[in-house]
């Protein structure tokens, strides 16, 4: 290692991520990484903070701490972190460099320990850039202190040593005689200990236990935390001056560090804590301080994101009743499609597979007596900006750990381009790339790489923090992926409404906007209006002189109010001077319900109806009584001799009757009553 202290502290390249976030993802993806070889049914990992005295950790070292600094800078004492996996390989291979030749395998130790800047090149593995894991010095002055034991020619060993990364230039530095800032204490030249007596007496002076029976596995234990790794509560308040989490007390977990490694674990490793079901290897059993996490007391989108997991594979889905199921999500409320690139792989087209799902503030127990935070609040950290409007969509690779939760407002991003109407639901989605996916030998070529699958690749394009893809040079990849979840997300959010039942529309086309807690959109054909267009959205068959007999209604505008929506509307009469209606209609999963047909079968109260009604426009000085209505149909009669062409903008008003449940939403259509239907 050649590397100099203060240029591994910055090469993380993650500075905006709250400190505990990347201790969290980097130890359990380690732990994850050494998983035991057949893999056994579970890798556990146990979290433990607690406070710890300044002597005792300065007498583990008898030379070469500067222990007048750390008596100065901790004169109370500080706290430590012990992370301790069971499960595990251990910190295998060889303990000193020169052990390794040619065929020799590294081993973990040597990877972890000594060479912190290596890559890796298992493609299995959660990274490569072999950066991640300088998070452990960043948390601390610099101290890290590895245990661990592994079984070694069907004997079991016990391995301890620690290391010291720090600023070599800082006039508080520990180490004084080394001149890059990097050092290790062990045995002699640096290398592990490994009498199981002396490692006994060492261990219990700072109150860590030994691994015992066939246990093996490795403990990383981190003194003298420093007092930022997560935000003060005074400082834990969003810039933005319209954000609604500037009004919102901050949520408990920011109140000591154990709460808040509780939620960090689950906002990055949901899909595996607890889960049998998990397909990507070992379930991961965790723990804090003690307390196991399990499934059913994560905070609610957690479970939710591990239930659309668990479902993307309907053959291996295996449980009885999943988070989903007890909020009354049906399978069809789900969307669960394949994301396909062509010229990519060497058979098949499919890259992996996104699904997504919309649930209300009820579903998500945030209202009275729950009162769980909103998933927002429970993702992002208080300093970032969140687009409570945009979905919120995790992807992740074969091992289980979310990359990001995206929420940008990016048209091409995961969450698509429509907007969720602001304080109406949610919309959580998942993207799980098929790993095993080989690409083809044009991309294979162009990566100078002969032997890498869909997994291995987008392995390599993660950042050291292994918080984003980013594409190689030339290739696209990663955004066409990015850009057809998007779409389907856009499609759920939006999807396309049926045709109403017992009306003749020819080859009019209905629009079906999305107006409910799900969100709100265009079927996609009908594009929206924009209020500046002097032809109102209409190509120029629909002006006066066009062909177009049939009249067609375009929504310019939605504003969401407490139960209720306003819309504004603009109508293009078509031909003719039957009158028009402008109907209201139940989109459901069997197709367009009419009040009549909802009444006739007998389906309880009719979810919406209309309030109030107007037309906007001011039209000739004679002309009154244009719009008549009733709580289903608006009539809006001819006001001159030749309407062919006419159009009329006006608004009305849907209120929503109680409880909404599943993807019920209005539709709005219109037609043109025949002449002998035409009111006296």
């Amino acid at each position: 290692m050649q590397e100099c202290g203060s240029a591994l502290l910055r090469a993380l390249q993650n500075e905006s991520m709250i400190p505990l976030d990347l201790l969290a993802r980097e130890a359990v993806q380690n732990s994850l990484d050494a998983a035991s070889k057949p893999a056994g049914s579970e890798v556990s990992v146990d979290v433990t903070i607690r406070p710890h005295a300044t002597d005792v950790v300065a007498n583990l070292f008898e030379s070469g701490i500067d222990k007048e600094v750390l008596f100065r800078l901790f004169p109370e004492g500080g706290s430590l972190i012990e992370i301790r996996d069971k499960g595990t390989e251990g910190l295998t291979g060889p303990i000193r460099l020169g052990d390794v030749s040619r065929g020799t395998p590294r081993g973990n130790l040597l990877k972890l320990v000594y060479e912190v800047g290596r890559t890796r090149s298992d493609e299995t593995a959660g990274g490569s850039w072999g950066l991640g894991k300088t998070c452990y010095f960043r948390v601390g002055v610099g101290l890290v202190i590895y245990y661990s034991r592994i079984l070694l020619n069907n004997c079991f060993e016990e391995r301890l040593v620690a290391c010291l990364v720090e600023n070599e230039s800082d006039e508080n530095r520990l180490q004084r005689d080394s001149a890059t800032g990097i050092a290790w204490w062990g045995g002699e030249m640096g290398v592990p200990i490994t009498d199981s007596a002396k490692i006994a007496a060492l261990l219990r002076s700072i109150d860590v236990q030994q691994y015992v029976g066939e246990d093996t596995g490795t403990a990383i234990v981190i003194p003298f935390l420093r007092a930022d790794l997560i935000p003060r509560t005074e400082e834990a308040a969003s810039e933005e001056p319209d954000d609604i989490a500037r009004r919102e007390p901050m949520p408990w977990w920011y109140k000591d560090y154990a709460s808040y490694m509780r939620v960090a674990l689950q906002r990055w490793f949901c899909s595996r804590i607890d889960n049998s079901q998990f397909r990507g290897g070992p379930a991961l059993v965790v723990s804090v301080n003690g307390q196991r996490m399990q499934t059913e007391r994560m905070q609610p989108v957690f479970q939710v994101l591990q239930s659309l997991y668990n479902r993307l594979d309907p053959q291996a889905f295996l449980c009885g009743e999943d988070y989903l199921d007890k909020c009354g999500v049906g399978a069809t409320d789900v969307l669960n499609a394949s994301v396909d690139l062509s010229k990519v792989f060497r058979r098949g087209t499919s890259a992996g597979r996104i699904t997504a799902v919309r649930l209300t503030a009820e579903q998500l127990k945030m209202l009275p007596p729950e009162n769980m935070p909103d998933p927002y609040r429970c993702i992002f950290g208080p300093q970032e900006r969140v687009m409570r409007d945009r979905p919120l969509v995790a992807f992740m690779r074969a091992p289980g750990m979310v990359i990001r939760w995206d929420n940008s407002t990016d048209p091409k991003g995961w969450g698509g381009r429509e907007l969720l109407p602001d304080g109406h639901g949610f919309l959580v989605g998942l993207f799980v790339p098929k790993k095993d996916h080989e690409l083809n030998d044009n991309v294979r070529e162009r990566l100078r790489n002969l032997d890498q699958t869909l997994e291995a690749y987008l392995r390599s394009c993660e950042r050291a923090d292994h918080h984003q893809w980013v594409d190689h040079t030339g290739l696209t990849i990663v955004s066409r992926i990015r850009s057809k979840a998007g779409n389907a997300i856009d499609k759920f959010n939006a999807p396309v409404a049926a045709s109403p039942q017992g009306i003749a529309l020819r080859t009019a086309r209905n629009i079906a906007d999305k107006l409910l807690p799900a969100g709100f959109g265009h079927d996609g054909r009908v594009p929206p209006v924009p209020p500046d267009r002097p032809d109102g959205g209409y190509s120029p068959k629909h002006r006066s002189g066009g062909k177009q007999s049939f009249p067609e209604l375009a929504v310019t505008n939605v504003l969401h109010g407490e139960g209720e929506i306003r819309i504004s509307w603009r109508l293009h009469w078509g031909k003719g001077q039957a009158y028009r209606q402008i109907l209201l209609g139940v989109d459901s999963e069997s197709g367009v319900i009419s009040y009549e047909k909802w009444t006739k079968e007998g389906l309880g109260q009719f979810p919406f109806m209309i309030e109030r009604a107007a037309i906007t426009d001011e039209l000739a000085p004679q002309v009154h009584d244009v719009l008549e209505m009733n709580s289903m149909v608006l009539m809006v009669k001819p006001w001159r001799p030749d309407m062919d062409g006419a159009t009329v903008n006006g608004e009305l008003t849907i209120r929503m009757s109680g409880r909404l449940d599943g993807n019920l939403r209005p539709v709005l259509h219109t037609a043109a009553l025949q002449e002998m239907e035409k009111p006296v």
